[in-house]
Parts: C-alpha cells; sequence; structure tokens
C-alpha cells in the first residue's frame, strides 16, 4: 500500500513536486492564527514542523522502506518573561523625544535593564525573542541568541489594514498616531552591500497566513537603498499575499505621513499604491 501525505493530515494543495509550506496536523488548529508551519519537501516525502512547541517531523515509506527521517525541529532558545521594575525617567525622556507616551511605552511591556531598552517579540500571547538596544548608540542592537525571529507587533495585527515599518520605536509611533496594526520587521531593512538575506526573511513563512488575511498592506519605510530592498523582498512571488494593497510610502518616519497613513489604511481601493 502506498503511503500518502494525506493519510497523515498533510494538505499538499494539489502540489506534486517541490517545496511547499503547509497547516501542522499536530498543532496548527490549536492556535487562534494558523500559520503554515509545516515545511513538506514533495519530492523527497519528508515534512517538519517549525512551531518550537511542536516540532512534528516524518517521512512516506517507499517500497516497505522508510527514508532518512529529517533531523529534529530546531529548538528555539525561550527568553524568560523579566519584571524590572518602572522605566528610569531618562529612558521615557528618550521615548518623549520621539513622541511616544508612557502609556503606549507600557502597554508594549518595553524593559530597561542593563542599559539596555528591552523590546519583547511577543506571538499568540507567548515571549518568543526580546531586542536591546542601547539608548546611546542606534547601531547597538542584538536579539536573543537562537531565539525565533518574528514579527514585532504581531498580536496586534487585524484583518482591515497592517503598516509595515523598519524599527520598533516606529512601530510605537504609528500606535501614537491612532493605527494599532503596525509591525516592524525584526532585522529592519537590508543593508546596501549586503547578500543572500533572504533568509533573515523567514519569519515571513510562518506567519504567511496570518499575513494572507490583512486586506491592505501599508508599507512606510524610509524610500532609500535598504528600504527598497525590504520592499522587493516583502513583494517577491514567495509572499503572494504581500503584494495585496501594497504601498510605499514618502521618504521619512511613519509620523511623517500620519494623514496618508490613517487614509490608506481606511480606503475602499484596491491595487498597488504609490504614495507621494
Amino acid at each position: 500500500m502506498t503511503d500518502t501525505f494525506s493519510a497523515h493530515g498533510i494538505d499538499t494543495q494539489g502540489k506534486t513536486t517541490g517545496q511547499i509550506n503547509s497547516l501542522c496536523p499536530k498543532c496548527s488548529h490549536l492556535h487562534r492564527h494558523n500559520s503554515l508551519c509545516l515545511s513538506v519537501n514533495l519530492d523527497e516525502g519528508l515534512w517538519q514542523c517549525h512551531r518550537a512547541s511542536c516540532g512534528w517531523s516524518g517521512a512516506l515509506s517507499k517500497n516497505g522502506r522508510m527514508p532518512k527521517r529529517p533531523s529534529q525541529a530546531k529548538a528555539y532558545a525561550k527568553p524568560e518573561v523579566a519584571d524590572h521594575g518602572p522605566l528610569p525617567p531618562s529612558i521615557l525622556q528618550w521615548f518623549s523625544r520621539r513622541s511616544i507616551s508612557a502609556e503606549v511605552v507600557a502597554r508594549n511591556r518595553v524593559a530597561f535593564h542593563q542599559a539596555l531598552i528591552e523590546f519583547p517579540f511577543y506571538q499568540e500571547g507567548q515571549l518568543i525573542n526580546v531586542k536591546y538596544r542601547d539608548p546611546q548608540d542606534k547601531h547597538r542592537q542584538f536579539m536573543v541568541k537562537d531565539a525565533e525571529r518574528i514579527l514585532y507587533g504581531y498580536d496586534d495585527i487585524n484583518d482591515v489594514a497592517l503598516i509595515w515599518v523598519e524599527g520598533e520605536p516606529d512601530k510605537l509611533a504609528v500606535e501614537m498616531a491612532g493605527f494599532l496594526s503596525c509591525v516592524s520587521v525584526p532585522d529592519g531593512a537590508p543593508a546596501l552591500n549586503s547578500t543572500n538575506y533572504e533568509q533573515k526573511f523567514s519569519f515571513l513563512d510562518r506567519a504567511q497566513e496570518r499575513l494572507a488575511q490583512v486586506k491592505r498592506h501599508i508599507l512606510a519605510v524610509d524610500n532609500d537603498g535598504p528600504g527598497q530592498k525590504l520592499e522587493q523582498e516583502l513583494a517577491r512571488p514567495s509572499h503572494p499575499s504581500m503584494l495585496r494593497d501594497l504601498v510605499r510610502d514618502l521618504m521619512g518616519p511613519p509620523t511623517d505621513h500620519v494623514t496618508q497613513l490613517m487614509q490608506l489604511a481606511t480606503a475602499d481601493s484596491e491595487g498597488f499604491l504609490q504614495c507621494g
């Protein structure tokens, strides 16, 4: 008897060759927003779930023999939720200079510890990663080693419209402007001289189904070389959901274009829009 993907509950989406992402029959139904977390190699008959809490993997039997089983899903590091107490006045002033209120900072659970600002990355209520930023040196930024990279603001996504920005402070600034559904890519825009940076965007594959539910995507990043690279990556064919109602903004921080962003986020027109 021939072993099939369907016998294991795997939807191959009508495809017979290549590599696809699909729902995991073991864990996707347990989460509010199902993501295509199961990688399936149709040619080799292998599959593996990338959700850290699951990690299901397997292989189809061929001629009574099992092919080499894939390695277990990568075990991501899990940062601990820590309470470092109230933010010092100097850090609240750091945000205030960017027109970000203490209330918005608190809602996003921003912390300060060992001279570094901590931006927590949550997905479905779980702490997945933390970005550390030196308030005195914008180039000194890093995330938890071996932790999974996800969108900053993932749990704020709604189905009507989603604004994309390059950094965590920009996401908070958009919230100050009155729009909660905003995310920042974890590593910002790729540098002009960067090569082979596509792997940095693997977080899009795991969020693909959630992003596909969004009716309008608004890209509010700097209109420079790195910003253009970011746009190209978000709009590449392997992420077809991003092509729907993708909007380019003018150069500068999102708060410089609040009126335009709010109009675009609530517009009824469809298609690829050019702002400015």
